[in-house]
């Protein structure tokens, strides 16, 4: 594992820690207040110097990002990733979209904050450094959470909601301050456990994440660890282990399957009570949004109907499916641009390294149906989870002239990785990790 550590693996994990650090502190310091007042209806205290912390890690992430960019784009000239770079700018298209319904001035700071993520992200290498950083941040988040819960057993758990509970009769938070947010957290970085390790260690480490997860009380969570471990037992894919076309037809026809699911799921005729009260928020947001197809709403739009009772709290983070809610936030122009963004990345896959591609978009695509878990237009881990998904990818590697295709395909599928068959024909010149 120490070999493969990276500057990517360092950017992943300090950006993470950085955007959970106001989270980690709200946790230690008691959690957040909540106050139900006479008509049953909750308000939550937020902790202000966990603002003020919050504040300072989006400064810091400003900075971060940009000497990133200036010192691998600028002066090592690193090939840029253009998936990333247009994830920026589908962060300054949501911040333009919030503008233009006036809900907030262009250039707040937290949204500067984001694009710089992005745009750091962009030139760094791309591979098994940000794998290995995604499963890292995600098993210290366990780790940490489960020193916390020795702490401060009270605020470690939550009192369960009326249409939630987690199988120890509450809902457990860690050091986040959501039983979503650790559980996605955690479930994100399963398939990158899978993916960086091998032999034993790989599966006591994935039990322990997946026990973190079930103990979360996330649903979405819990269904996305487990599609992704199943794919992994039935399929035996591993880091040196990812050819074959009984890998691709499964991995890639689950996670097209999940894709297909997401994007037509808020349009069906459904019951407004459906997925727990989902299917009349896809209503809501569809009503709402033939006023403004073109750019959408912006990210604060949304939440700021809790205040009239058109929503709850609880509702208030996002319209909880990825694809409608990139459409609620920036319209057709910006579906359009996420769909064209996601097409490039995945055209760098080749037929080795398309079940791995699979695995690591699972996540985003099963927990996208009834969430939003890539966000654009809000500094948290969960726009994190986007640069860091794209940047865990492996670029396809250019075989050598005398690499015969028969060969490989051939030696992929008896368990050895692409990087270990093209080693092995002397190929000098693989496609750098930095490419599109």
């Amino acid at each position: 594992m120490v070999s493969k550590w990276n500057i990517t693996t360092t950017y992943v994990v300090l950006i993470a820690w950085l955007l959970l650090a106001s989270s980690v502190f709200t946790q230690f310091d008691g959690g957040n207040v909540s106050i139900v007042n006479v008509f049953g209806q909750t308000t939550i205290l937020a902790n202000p110097r966990a603002a003020q912390i919050m504040q300072l890690a989006g400064y810091a992430i400003i900075g971060i990002g940009f000497l990133t960019f200036f010192v691998f784009g600028i002066v090592r000239r690193n090939r840029l990733s253009t998936p990333l770079l247009l994830m920026g700018l589908l962060v300054v298209m949501t911040d333009f979209s919030s503008a233009i319904a006036g809900a907030s001035a262009i250039g707040n700071p937290r949204i500067i904050a984001l694009f710089a993520l992005f745009l750091g992200a962009s030139v760094l290498p791309r591979g098994g450094g940000a794998r290995l950083g995604v499963a890292f941040f995600g098993f210290s988040v366990c780790v940490a959470s489960g020193i916390f819960l020795l702490v401060n057993y009270a605020a470690a758990f939550r009192t369960c909601r009326v249409d939630k509970c987690g199988p120890l009769g509450n809902l457990f938070f860690g050091v986040t301050t959501g039983e979503n947010t650790i559980g996605l957290i955690v479930a994100t970085s399963i398939p990158c456990i899978f993916l960086v390790l091998r032999g034993a260690t790989r599966w006591i480490l994935a039990v322990y994440l997946l026990s973190v997860v079930y103990i979360s009380g996330s649903r979405t969570a819990l269904q996305v660890a487990l599609i992704v471990t199943i794919l992994v037992v039935v399929t035996g894919m591993s880091s040196t282990s990812m050819g074959g076309i009984w890998r691709r037809f499964l991995t890639i026809g689950t996670a097209s399957v999940g894709l297909a699911l997401g994007i037509v799921l808020p349009y069906l005729p459904l019951n407004p009570t459906d997925f727990t009260n989902r299917a009349y928020l896809w209503k809501l947001a569809s009503a709402q949004l033939e006023d403004s197809q073109l750019f959408g709403f912006g990210a604060l739009i949304w939440g700021n109907q809790v205040a009239v009772g058109t929503i709850s709290r609880d509702e208030a983070y996002s319209v909880h499916n990825q694809w409608l809610d990139i459409r609620y936030t920036t319209g057709a122009l910006g579906i359009a641009l996420f769909i064209i963004l996601i097409v490039i990345a995945l055209r760098q896959a080749d037929k080795w390294t398309a079940p791995q591609t699979a695995l690591l978009f699972i996540p985003v695509i099963y927990s996208g149906l009834l969430e939003r878990t890539w966000a654009f237009g809000l500094l948290d881990v969960f726009g994190w989870m986007a640069a860091a998904t794209l940047l865990a990818l492996e670029p396809a590697a250019e075989p050598a002239a005398n690499t015969s295709s028969v060969l490989t395909e051939a030696l992929a599928q008896r368990g050895h990785g692409t990087e270990r068959v093209l080693t092995g024909l002397d190929n000098t010149n693989p496609r750098g990790a930095h490419g599109n």
